[in-house]
């Protein structure tokens, strides 16, 4: 058996597309739980920490781990899967089937110990556990929708600026410096910079640092004077004949306007005097040229780092406002959670509390898309994993440095050159690296192309070309050598035989994103002849690629998946609904009333036809024009009984019942269930939507703001349609396999810098810079240039990670459309190889059909008692006062040889805690002395020789539970007493009978008797049965 000394504390995998990574973080769990001792498979689960990317993620990884050990546990389990598992493991049959058993029965005996979680959903319970630091309560409310707060934050800014002159300064100086001195024109100044905001807070919560401004002692002013009496001059020492045309006229342009960088151009790059050939000029000269080149790189400084300056005080006094409000409704927001740890830790001089606990419960961490997870998240949870190692624990690490496509959101794939750096020297062993190879994914075909395209040899050439079509400053050798490293092992070896197909094709247009959409279809049109559709899969860049192929193939009626085609916003029944509640929010409002009425869920409803519909509104148009008259009352005089029944209680309610209780009365008046069968997923995930929303928008003008402007992610439906093309972007297909996947928006779009907001940030000791990053200021100083180039190296990989993400989601086939004038069209050879292996389309199953339809249960007329008529409220107080008497008759057992009064009165005294509500507890006691004193209850009371079970407890053969009142067991008979305070019934008497059914079972061979006895008018009757 393994033991876990034979384990390396600090083991790296990196895993190319389709070789198994969540397998080889299951087998990494089983070793670390086999290599301990069978009794303690519970202690070694707790112990263990899994840390993934998604939810989605977990939940593979929770099922494979449990898939090993039901097959390694079960006889009856795949035995060549068994057999892989225990070769990966090296270990033998016999003693894993035991182990496998054990330790599926600890997880689930122990199951929230099974730690296999999101990095959010684990920095969340860190701040959870040390939210008073926070300012917050013992249970925060964590939210996703920061940007909301952000913007009022900024409106009230804005605000506030007018009785502020420190404030409106800020302002001013920012619009100053952002458009007069850089002579651009913006009528809504607003926008971009609560865009810059924006994008401040997301660095800020990303990177763990606070803008800093520079701080320059230098302005651009003065900058601009000393350019242009230095070209004043620099014009006076040289001339044409000397220097070339170009740099004297940009020499003259800079004496005249100063340093506009942008309008300089290239003529002014060189570092040295652009002489002519065979010319010379003066030292004079040449000093001063070295003179201009320096101020013209303090100017390039300034416009790049110095362009945010502005907006740093404004940025912070934004973030202070969003602080308050954050405190005020007791939030956190899941952006922010990495950023809050980081300062937690930073900040005190001990670790918080709930990291010693953490640091004392887990001693083995696993990381799923290690490459994925941000610098600032590793930060946080370095102190764990670093204890963890020195205390005898371990580290694996899973990943693949080219699947880095979320860099934008915090994804480092150095980081694991920083493992290895940071533990190489670690005392207790050293650090483990291999890689998986072996793709499960593709047929050989498949990945024989990816091979090929991402070989040393030709991505060098394509790196070298497009080093020769760029600028020179923008690839240096080392960074070839970077990128080059990072797919040094992208050769694999095909585990599935097959040729499959890959075709890769050139389009001549540019501009019109038709001829994709056009491309798109047809090759669907052309791979739906063999695969069944939902086995194809056009990925795209954009989501607004996304909705453009969506609805092209819509169009071609081809039923197509997408975000557009499953958000319920676009689902036409929904859009009905939320036009009724429209209506409802302001009935003057004719468009909403109109879009509810046309529609098929009103007019199915009140079986009205299309031409009615279209009669009435012709008609109450001219009314409209004449008399002012809104169509809703024009309606309700036409159509009376339909208002009255589908329209009034909804009417007559709004503004009283909250939305999530009108939408339901929706539903359920409308009979949607039945009517809209195939919109279930849609109708449902409306009901999820405006039950989790109801909190903080209980109204619904408030719920229909927020349907307008929530984020799609929360109106989408989970579970994709069956039988259709599926549509979405690169970014979330990573992960997923198809066997045919479609590429028509296939590019390299290599962007140092959004064109709108060209702003990069760099993260210095002293805080965060935010650069904006243009060529123009890259050309004057080599410090702006530096890191205009590794951003540039950023964005090549990052563009190269995304294409190969793209080009290994297939299985069989794979079909390419690249831009003859994009670099992907230098990069990916035109080619068409293969044939499609063919795959059966699938039948019909017999007996397979829709889910049923679902209405929402009428909670409010359950409540309607709560406003009771009077014979309610005496019913329900007789209930009461029942409940009562049967708890203080279950105290008494046996009378012999007591006095009766002061044993009801005890009883009474032992009941009276537990019915606060109950006044009349004289009445009580004087009923319940005069049942149990009547002659013929004495008989219940008298107990000799038997054993006395008060609400005693029987489970039946179907594990129902029944309670009898008093059950007396004696040595030949077995008597069951029923009490009932006023009249009988006759399911009273049936009650009994099953009651004595069940004693007959329990006490064979007894003589079972039953009684009901009646407390007001004490009587005791037997019952047969």
């Amino acid at each position: 058996m393994a033991k876990t000394g034979s384990i390396s504390p600090i083991t790296i995998v990196e895993a190319s597309a389709g070789s198994g990574k969540t397998r080889e973080l299951a087998l990494q769990y089983l070793r670390l739980v086999f290599g301990q001792k069978a009794t303690h498979a519970e202690e070694v689960i707790r112990s263990i920490l899994a840390v993934t990317f998604t939810n989605k993620a977990a939940l593979e990884m929770k099922e494979r781990i449990l898939s090993f050990l039901k097959t390694l546990a079960l006889e009856r389990a795949d035995r060549a899967e068994r057999k892989k598992i225990l070769s990966a493991l090296g270990m033998t049959e016999e003693e894993t089937a035991a182990r496998a058993e054990k330790t599926l029965d600890a997880i689930l005996a122990a199951y929230s110990f099974f730690r296999v979680q999101t990095i959010d959903s684990l920095t969340n319970t860190i701040l959870t556990g040390c939210s008073f630091a926070l300012g917050r309560s013992a249970r925060p409310v964590i939210r996703t929708d920061h940007t909301r707060y952000l913007v009022r934050s900024f409106d009230e800014l804005l605000d506030a600026a007018a009785d502020d002159p420190s404030l409106r300064r800020q302002f001013e100086t920012y619009l100053r410096q952002t458009f007069l001195d850089a002579g651009r024109v913006n009528w809504f100044p607003a926008r971009p910079l609560a865009e810059t905001v924006r994008g401040l807070y997301e660095w800020h919560t990303r990177l763990g640092k606070m803008p800093a401004p520079t701080k320059s002692k230098v302005t651009p002013a003065t900058l601009d004077d000393r350019a242009r009496k230095l070209a004043q001059e620099l014009c006076s020492l040289v001339s044409t004949d000397q220097i070339t045309v170009h740099a004297y006229n940009a020499l003259e342009k800079v004496a005249q306007e100063g340093l506009r960088l942008d309008r300089i151009g290239t003529a002014l790059e060189k570092t040295e005097l652009p002489l002519k050939k065979s010319a010379s000029a003066s030292q004079k000269a040449h000093r001063v040229w070295r003179e201009l080149r320096q101020t013209l790189s303090q100017k390039a400084e300034i416009e790049a780092f110095a362009a945010c300056d502005p907006v740093v005080g404004i940025f912070e006094r934004t973030v202070r406002g969003l602080e308050k409000a954050a405190q005020e409704e007791d939030i956190i927001f899941v952006q922010e959670l990495a950023a809050r740890a980081f300062d937690l830790i930073a900040a005190g001089v001990t670790p918080p509390e709930i990291y010693l606990r953490l640091a004392g419960r887990f001693r083995h961490y696993l990381f799923d898309e290690f490459q994925d997870t941000s610098r600032l998240h590793w930060e946080n949870l370095l102190p764990l994993v670093e204890d963890a190692v020195a205390s005898g624990g371990t580290l694996f690490v899973v990943g693949d440095r080219k699947q880095t496509i979320f860099r934008f959101a915090g994804g480092a794939q150095d980081l694991f050159d920083d493992v290895v750096a940071r533990f190489s020297g670690d005392s207790s062993g050293r650090c483990a690296r291999r890689t998986l190879d072996v793709n499960y994914r593709g047929v050989r075909g498949l990945v024989e192309f990816v091979n090929s395209v991402f070989s040393a040899e030709k991505l060098g050439e394509f790196l070298a070309t497009m080093r020769e079509q760029g600028r020179p400053w923008e690839l240096s050798d080392t960074d070839l050598a970077q990128v080059q490293d990072v797919f040094k092992d992208a050769v694999q070896t095909a585990h599935r035989p097959g040729k499959g197909r890959v075709i890769v094709q050139q389009l001549d247009e540019t501009g019109s994103e038709e001829p994709e959409c056009d491309w798109a279809v047809a090759q669907v049109n052309d791979a739906k002849r063999v695969w069944p559709l939902d086995a194809i899969s056009v990925l795209c860049r954009k989501n607004a690629e996304v909705e453009l192929v969506t609805e092209r193939l819509i169009s071609e009626q081809i039923p197509a998946a997408s975000e557009r085609t499953l958000n319920i916003r676009r689902n036409p029944t929904v859009r009905q609904i939320l036009a009724f509640l429209s209506f409802l929010n302001s009935p003057p409002d004719d468009l909403p009333f109109s879009a509810f009425v046309e529609g098929d869920v009103f007019t199915g409803a009140a079986e009205m036809s299309p031409q009615e519909i279209s009669s009435f509104f012709l008609a109450a148009g001219r009314e409209k024009r004449t008399a002012g008259t809104p169509f809703y009352l024009s309606f309700r005089r036409r159509y009376p009984e339909v208002w009255k029944e589908l329209i009034e209680p909804f009417f007559a309610q709004v503004g009283y019942l909250p939305p999530y209780e009108l939408v339901c009365g929706i539903f359920r008046t409308y009979r949607l269930a039945e009517r809209c069968a195939g919109e279930h997923g849609f109708l449902m995930k409306l009901l999820e939507v405006v039950k989790n929303a109801e909190e903080e928008f209980p109204d619904i003008a408030s719920f229909l703001a927020y349907v307008e402007e929530g984020p799609d992610e929360d109106f989408f439906v989970g579970a994709p349609a069956a039988g259709a093309v599926t549509v979405t972007t690169v970014h979330k297909a990573k992960g997923q396999q198809f066997p045919v996947v479609i590429l028509p928006f296939f590019s390299l779009d290599i962007r140092v810098a959004d064109p709108q907001l060209p702003l990069v940030p760099v993260a210095t000791d002293d805080g965060l810079r935010i650069i904006r990053l243009t060529q123009a200021p890259a050309r004057f100083s080599d410090r702006v240039c530096e890191i205009y180039r590794r951003q540039y190296r950023a964005c090549l990989l990052d563009e190269l990670n995304v294409a190969y993400v793209a080009l290994t989601r297939a299985q069989e086939e794979l079909r390419v459309l690249v831009n003859k004038k994009d670099p992907a069209g230098r990069f990916l050879p035109v080619i068409d190889t293969g044939k499609p292996a063919g795959a059966a389309k699938k039948e019909k199953k017999e007996g397979v059909g829709r889910l049923a339809g679902f209405t929402p249960d009428d909670w409010l007329g359950r409540l309607r008692e709560e406003f009771a008529t009077a014979d309610a409220i005496r019913s329900r107080k007789r209930r009461l006062e029942g409940e009562v008497v049967h708890a203080v008759l279950a105290r008494i057992e046996d009378l012999d040889g007591k006095n009766e009064a002061e044993t009801v009165r005890q009883a009474v005294a032992a009941v009276k805690p537990l019915f606060p509500r109950w006044q009349e507890w004289e009445r009580t006691e004087e009923l319940t002395l005069g049942f149990v004193c009547h002659p013929e209850a004495r008989q219940i009371f008298s107990c000799a020789g038997k054993v006395v079970r008060c609400e005693a407890e029987v489970v039946d053969a179907e594990g129902n539970t029944h309670r009898i009142d008093r059950l007396m067991v004696g040595k030949e008979e077995v008597i069951v007493v029923d009490y009932t305070l006023g009249e009988e019934d006759s399911a009273k008497e049936t009650q009994v009978k099953g009651y004595l059914a069940l004693v007959r079972q329990l006490y064979p061979g007894k003589r079972v008797r039953g009684l009901i006895a009646s407390v007001v008018n004490p009587s005791v009757r037997e019952v047969n049965g």
